[in-house]
This record gives C-alpha cells, structure tokens and sequence, in this order.
C-alpha cells in the first residue's frame, strides 16, 4: 500500500475550513459590538448633552424667578420700613 500525500494535504485543508468559519464569525461579531458600543456611548453622550442643556434653561428660569423675589422682597423692605 502506497502513501498518498495529496489526500492527507485535502484532508487537512477540509479540517480547516470549520476554524477558518469560526474566525470568520468571531470576527464580525466582536466587529459588530464594539460598533454597537460606539453607537450606544454616542447615544449617552447626546442624552447627557440634552439633559444639561435642560438644566441650563431651568437654572435661567429660576434666576429670573430669584431676582423677582429679591426686588419684591426689596419692595416690601421700603413699604414697612417708611
């Protein structure tokens, strides 16, 4: 019985196939996530950027509210006082 070098060279070239399928797999998949993640942090970050821009309106609007307080305050300081 002879040796036959290109069928144990096919053999391993087909037992190659599953790994090189797996790789392939395993590759787009963490692909896939890290680009999943980028799109998630830059959703967060327009959140954020969203929330402190509604906090910067609020704040505005409460010291507007403060200063009418203070002048009214002011007001009844100088009606009780005379």
């Amino acid at each position: 019985m002879r040796y036959n070098r290109t069928k144990d060279r096919n053999r391993s070239r087909i037992g190659l196939i599953p790994i090189v399928g797996m790789v392939s797999i395993i590759s787009f998949l963490i692909f896939n996530h890290n680009q999943r993640q980028a799109k998630q942090a830059e959703r967060v970050y327009n959140d954020t950027i969203q929330a402190f821009e509604l906090l910067v309106i609020n704040m505005d609007k409460g010291k507007a509210a403060i200063a009418y307080l203070s002048l009214f305050d002011d007001c009844m300081e100088k009606i009780y006082n005379h």
